[in-house]
């Protein structure tokens, strides 16, 4: 899975090293998923297609944070067309939907396997290309997004030690430096 994982999403979670070794990595219950608020001062769009999409998108993240994972991924997944279609597809809005959509679809691979977690890894590496793009790569909001893309990857090298399967050294370092 790893291998799926380009060299700029590494390089933003090794830029972004010293602020996750800060915080807690045991406390898995922890999502830094996004709301509109954290972007919205970002968008002027007033047309009312713009606040269906920010309703479906809030009731998205609601049952998000409720943990029904699939109700909310079934929110996300209505919503990301029409933000494409109002915002364009390089869009703060559109990067926020991808985290959150990655947040789902984490959980939803602790009960249906390795399939979601592709999707997760998907998710917040779009999202996290699209915050760079758009925000910068210390932007508080694309830090949320490095940690979600870091902490999912620590979760599934633990699993591949536990069954044997290798990982690399690179890798291993790499998630393995917030602890040191």
């Amino acid at each position: 899975i790893f291998r799926q994982i380009s060299s700029k999403s590494m390089d933003a979670i090794t830029h972004h090293l010293p602020m996750l070794s800060m915080q807690d990595s045991s406390d898995s219950t922890v999502d830094n998923d996004i709301s509109m608020s954290d972007i919205s001062n970002l968008s002027s769009d007033p047309e009312a297609s713009a606040e269906v999409a920010a309703s479906l998108s809030r009731q998205g993240k609601q049952l998000l944070r409720a943990g029904q994972y699939e109700q909310s991924l079934h929110c996300f997944l209505q919503v990301l067309p029409q933000q494409r279609e109002i915002y364009g597809t390089r869009h703060p809005s559109v990067a926020a939907t991808l985290n959150n959509m990655g947040v789902a679809y984490k959980y939803m691979a602790q009960q249906y396997g390795q399939e979601y977690e592709r999707k997760a890894l998907s998710s917040f590496e779009e999202a996290l290309c699209i915050f760079q793009e758009c925000l910068g790569p210390d932007h508080p909001v694309t830090a949320k997004t490095v940690h979600n893309l870091w902490q999912l990857m620590q979760r599934i090298s633990k699993q591949k030690a536990e069954r044997g399967i290798y990982v690399s050294r690179d890798t291993r370092a790499i998630l393995t430096a917030r602890s040191a």
